[in-house]
């Protein structure tokens, strides 16, 4: 098993106990709009505590890059961050997004991708 934080070793593949998560609370905001170049946003997620897990992804709104309306692309490269009251996102420069059929590099247009902010505590 996988050994939790001052918790005890886990047997058949369970966590140990300190570990074990409970997620009862969740958050998803609104579609935001993406900026290209170096940007930051902030979402206030109304949850009351700092979130135990909160993402960003980039949601197709037209097809771009292999992509399809609906896919998500999680934003992992870029710098995310939670407090008690916000989820914030900051980009360094111009976006580029992988193609999902040839992982070659893109700028993605705008106004094909909108921002989602989820967050669970």
């Amino acid at each position: 098993g996988i050994q939790g934080v001052g918790g005890n070793d886990g047997a058949d593949g369970a966590d140990g106990t300190s570990s074990t998560v409970a997620l009862s609370e969740s958050f998803e905001s609104s579609e935001q709009a993406l900026t290209d170049g170096a940007f930051s946003l902030e979402v206030a997620h109304g949850l009351g505590s700092v979130p135990k897990v909160f993402k960003v992804v980039a949601r197709c709104k037209t097809s771009e890059g292999g992509y399809a309306v609906g896919d998500e692309l999680d934003f992992h490269d870029s710098p995310t961050y939670s407090n008690s009251t916000n989820i914030g996102l900051v980009t360094f420069g111009a976006l580029i997004f992988p193609n999902k059929s040839t992982n070659v590099g893109f700028n993605p247009t705008p106004a094909n991708w909108k921002l989602v902010f989820r967050a669970f505590a």
